[in-house]
């Protein structure tokens, strides 16, 4: 059986290198991985998908909106991510940006309402992260330390 297994990994690797996949971009984590059907029709809907997830970081309402809306519904090539649509919708009513309006209120409680309790509270630190990079201009929020030095210090004592 492991052998059988084996074989036909073996046997695809080299189909799969050839098969071009950029997961460069920061909303591929979102999309499918592969396209079914039309491909360019695909790897076009996931190049908007994209620069809309930029011009969401870059504090663009309607881009928000539009993201927090393909993550709750989907998309031929965002598959539905309820979680992350509602910390989208909370990013947007937490940032409070001009142009607000009742309605992304009511999106909000619709989107999260799905959510069970621990997948509210992971929404929530989503949500904060997400305004974080949107207040920083949308670079990488580095707000965050470093992990610790796996170097010894001056206290070390010997043994």
């Amino acid at each position: 059986m492991r052998r059988l297994l084996l074989a036909a990994v073996l046997a695809a690797a080299p189909l799969a290198a050839s098969v071009p996949v950029a997961l460069a971009h920061e909303a591929d984590r979102y999309t499918v991985l592969f396209c079914t059907g039309d491909i360019a029709a695909c790897e076009k809907q996931r190049a908007e998908f994209r620069q809309l997830v930029k011009s969401a970081y870059r504090n663009d309402l309607n881009a928000q909106r539009a993201v927090a809306r393909a993550l709750w519904r989907g998309t031929p090539v965002v598959p539905p991510q309820w979680q992350d649509g509602c910390a989208w919708h909370m990013t947007i009513t937490a940032l409070r940006p001009k142009g607000l309006t009742e309605a992304d209120f009511e999106n909000m409680k619709v989107s999260c309402s799905l959510l069970r309790e621990d997948q509210i509270a992971l929404a929530r630190n989503e949500a904060q992260r997400i305004g974080h990079r949107i207040l920083a201009g949308g670079k990488i929020d580095e707000s965050v330390s470093p992990p610790p030095s796996k170097r010894l210090d001056a206290t070390a004592e010997p043994l």
